[in-house]
C-alpha cells in the first residue's frame, strides 16, 4: 500500500527523500548566480530567451560573491548543502572561468556537492571530464528538455531539440558517470 501524503497516494521518491538517501542528511540547494548566459539569449541561437525564462533568470540574480551567497544559506551544521547554478546556462561560456567557479563551490567545506542546470545543447565535454575527478561530491547535471515534442519547442523559442537531449545524457554518462542526471519538463 502507497504511503499517503496529504490526502495523495505517493508513487514516486520525492526530490528529498532522494537526497537524504544519497547524503544521509537533510540537505538543502542553496542558489547561486554565476552571471551565466544563454545561447537564446546572447544571439548566437536567438534573442530574448525561452518564452518561460524572465530577463533574470530563475535563481536569485544575486551580485554578491559565491562566498558570500553560500554564508547566506549555509546557517545549520546539521544540515547538507548543495551549491545550485541554476540561473541560464552554466556550462555555456569560458571553460576555464566555470572550472574556477567549479572549484570554487566544489572545495568549498560547507557544501557537499553542485547542482548545475543547462541546456542539453550546451554541456560541455570538457567541464564533464573535471567534475567526474570530484568522486567524493554529490554531482547533479539539470537539463531543460522542457518538451519531446518540437512543435511545443518551437513555440517556445527554444531552438534545441529532443535529440540534443539524449546525445547530452549519453555524453554526461561517458565522461562523469556518478552524476545525477535531471531532466526539466514543462508539463500542460
Amino acid at each position: 500500500m502507497p504511503r499517503r501524503c496529504t490526502g495523495m497516494n505517493r508513487f514516486y521518491n520525492n526530490y528529498s527523500q532522494f537526497l537524504f538517501s544519497r547524503l544521509s542528511a537533510r540537505t538543502y540547494k542553496i542558489p547561486l548566480n554565476i552571471d551565466s548566459s544563454c545561447p537564446n539569449r546572447d544571439g548566437s541561437k536567438s534573442q530574448g530567451g525561452c518564452r518561460f525564462c524572465s530577463s533574470a533568470g530563475s535563481g536569485t540574480g544575486s551580485n554578491l560573491s559565491i562566498e558570500q551567497q553560500i554564508r547566506k544559506f549555509s546557517k545549520n551544521r546539521n544540515e547538507k548543502y548543495i551549491g545550485y547554478l541554476q540561473s541560464f546556462c552554466n556550462m555555456y561560456g569560458d571553460t576555464d572561468k566555470l572550472k574556477d567557479v567549479f572549484r570554487e563551490i566544489l572545495s568549498h567545506p560547507s557544501l557537499d556537492g553542485i547542482s548545475v542546470a543547462t541546456r542539453p545543447d550546451t554541456v560541455n565535454p570538457e567541464l564533464l571530464e573535471y567534475l567526474s575527478t570530484y568522486r567524493n561530491k554529490y554531482i547533479q547535471i539539470e537539463l531543460g528538455l522542457e518538451s519531446v515534442n518540437q512543435t511545443a519547442l518551437d513555440s517556445m523559442n527554444r531552438h534545441d531539440t529532443p535529440e540534443s537531449f539524449r546525445y547530452a545524457v549519453h555524453m554526461i554518462q561517458e565522461l562523469c558517470p556518478q552524476a545525477h542526471t535531471v531532466g526539466h519538463m514543462i508539463i500542460g
